[in-house]
């Protein structure tokens, strides 16, 4: 919740005779409270569901009805089933065969809820949009890219000016990915519009966020190879930047890295999932932070540490994150050697927004104190294997000239008690 950064809410695919399908965190995901609310009225929720909440703390669901798409309210604090408005209609399935599917997302400008729905092998369903200004109660409804394509797969977010962008991958198709916005009247195709131009299978696991307004982000899988576009906005013209961000010897299938980001202030925090060996349960969670000031990408830091971590799978996280934040809640599925399903959350710790050198330089990544931590960020800097530093003022460790070996040796010599203090901060 924006207005309070230790809330927090999880929609759950639960079902049987006393089922969970929206479980809540006050204090940031260190406990979480399971108090029975339920989405549908028969209990069973499709594991196709679509969570986002507004301003003032209410919550909205969306997701696969029978063949239909159907959204609740759940009014804050969102805590018990007292707080669910009616169940709401929003789009009625076009066929047994459609298979429909939809995400919400929320205008932070006016608060408006937009539903984007498609239906397989239906290219006259593909894409449709449907906005309420009124909890559901009615509905605007529209075509929003009419891609006369049997398969693809959406995502939304707010883009400039909080204006409502659609995210298009054309399954097997060159046309790869795409986005339309929102001019106040239609969805309309930028000369930007061609993110990734070129087939992508049926990989199908992506996620897409916004930095400082009007940095595009897209992260999507491409085989053994997780892939990384971004631009500014510019007007809707310019090319795209385009890297690798990982890569794999092994098998990934279709769904493979499973990447999931949340974005604070230029920061977006990456999670996604990594095979390590041929083994199909050998896949871990690792996080990236990516600098915008600096156009690179962090060392990884292992998210699925717990031994109890087996088979691990999709993690999730808030969309957009508060400056306020350092510590970043992470959500993912496990598999344990009991062949159980469980959800684990961790806690990602970054370092504070504003100024990252405080004291005396040497803290190297800007989280805690001055240790070998730093000391091995540092190498990493210096020997090329990444171009982020998470405090470059602190990093310049001498405080002359650029950050070379003479800070390496300095920071070295005070970790090992042979050297004098460190410099103070600029």
């Amino acid at each position: 919740m924006p207005a309070d950064t230790t809330r927090f809410w999880l929609t759950l695919a639960d079902w049987g005779a006393s089922p969970n399908h929206l479980v809540y965190s006050t204090n940031a995901g260190m406990n979480w409270v399971t108090p029975g609310i339920t989405l549908p009225d028969d209990l069973a929720l499709d594991q196709h569901v679509s969570l986002a909440g507004d301003g003032a703390g209410n919550i909205y669901a969306v997701f696969p009805y029978s063949q239909d798409i159907m959204m609740r309210r759940v009014r804050y604090p969102a805590q018990v089933q007292a707080n669910k408005d009616p169940l709401r209609l929003v789009s009625a399935g076009a066929g047994s065969a459609a298979g429909p599917r939809a995400n919400v997302m929320v205008q932070p400008t006016n608060n408006r809820v937009w539903v984007f729905t498609r239906e397989s092998f239906i290219p006259s369903q593909n894409v449709r949009y449907h906005y309420t200004d009124n909890g559901g109660v009615s509905w605007i409804q529209g075509v929003a890219d009419p891609t006369f394509a049997d398969q693809v797969r959406i995502g939304s977010m707010p883009y400039v000016n909080g204006q409502p962008a659609l995210i298009v991958l054309y399954l097997g198709s060159s046309l790869g990915f795409k986005y339309y916005l929102w001019n106040g009247t239609a969805f309309e195709e930028k000369p930007d519009a061609q993110i990734y131009a070129g087939s992508l299978g049926f990989d199908r696991a992506f996620t897409h966020n916004v930095l400082s307004g009007d940095f595009f982000h897209l992260i999507f899988e491409n085989g053994d190879r997780l892939y990384h576009c971004w631009k500014q906005y510019n007007g809707g013209v310019g090319a795209w930047h385009q890297a690798i961000i990982d890569s794999t010897p092994f098998s990934t299938g279709t769904t493979g890295w499973e990447p999931a980001s949340a974005a604070r202030n230029n920061e977006l925090i990456l999670f996604y999932r990594k095979r390590t060996s041929s083994d199909t349960t050998s896949g871990q969670i690792l996080c990236r932070v990516w600098s915008q000031a600096q156009q690179a990408w962090s060392e990884p830091q292992l998210v699925s540490a717990a031994s109890t971590n087996g088979s691990n799978h999709w993690p999730n996280c808030a969309m957009s994150i508060p400056s306020t934040c350092s510590t970043i809640p992470v959500l993912w599925s496990s598999v344990d050697q009991s062949d159980h399903a469980n959800i684990y959350c961790s806690r990602i710790v970054l370092p504070p927004t504003g100024p990252c050198c405080t004291g005396t330089r040497g803290n190297v990544d800007g989280v805690g104190i001055t240790d070998v931590s730093d000391l091995s960020a540092l190498v990493a800097y210096i020997t090329g294997a990444t171009q982020y530093v998470g405090c470059r003022e602190a990093a310049n460790v001498n405080g002359l000239g650029i950050i070379d070996l003479s800070d390496l040796s300095m920071l070295l010599s005070y970790l090992t008690g042979v050297g004098s203090a460190l410099p103070a901060c600029p």
